[in-house]
């Protein structure tokens, strides 16, 4: 190999690798004792198919910082659905919200704040989904916990733990680092 094209080699490749570095979000999960929450869509049989609901959470607990946040579920069926949205406080015997929505294909969500429900500091809730005429569910947990060091950059909010902050700063801004953040916890979907 020609000794000339050696140093541009090396300088392309540290140009590509810092490249695909920059922007780079990494998502940690807080340090609470908990057993993994999340339970994917779909039902077991013969035939892989692809679930018909995925809630958009890690299988750990996660954190918001809000205390109504935005909680985002992906539907795969082509044809509007009905789901049954559940939220219910860790022992509590009655849910904080139970409420039938329309989900189509894609992206789905439902705003707490236009719910009027309001989490409280440090409290275990565990929400799910569960598609109607059917065997299908998903569900996740979230605790609304105020930072105790200020989040100001979503890389900070992702670095702590507060995934439902990050994801919704992603997709409300239509950055296609939200498929990078739901591919760090196992969920490859369409591009959002």
């Amino acid at each position: 190999m020609n000794k000339k094209f050696i140093p541009l080699i090396i300088f392309a490749m540290s140009l590509s690798s810092f490249t695909s570095a920059e922007g780079l979000l990494v998502y940690k999960p807080p340090q609470i004792n908990a057993p993994q929450t999340r339970i994917g869509g779909g039902t077991r049989s013969l035939n892989f198919s692809i679930p018909k609901i995925q809630v958009l959470a890690p299988k750990q607990i996660a954190l918001t910082s809000q205390s109504q946040p935005t909680l985002y579920w992906y539907s795969s069926e082509s044809n509007q659905q009905t789901i049954e949205f559940i939220l219910i406080e860790e022992g509590a015997n009655k849910p904080l919200l139970e409420k039938r929505v329309s989900a189509t294909n894609g992206l789905n969500s439902i705003r707490l704040i236009d719910n009027g429900v309001v989490l409280q500091q440090a409290k275990k809730y565990q929400w799910s989904l569960s598609v109607l005429n059917d065997s299908e569910n998903a569900n996740a947990a979230i605790i609304y916990q105020i930072p105790t060091i200020p989040l100001s950059t979503l890389e900070q909010k992702a670095e702590n733990g507060y995934w439902y902050d990050t994801l919704q700063q992603l997709i409300e801004s239509h950055s296609p680092l939200a498929n990078d953040l739901l591919k760090q916890i196992g969920l490859d979907l369409p591009a959002l």
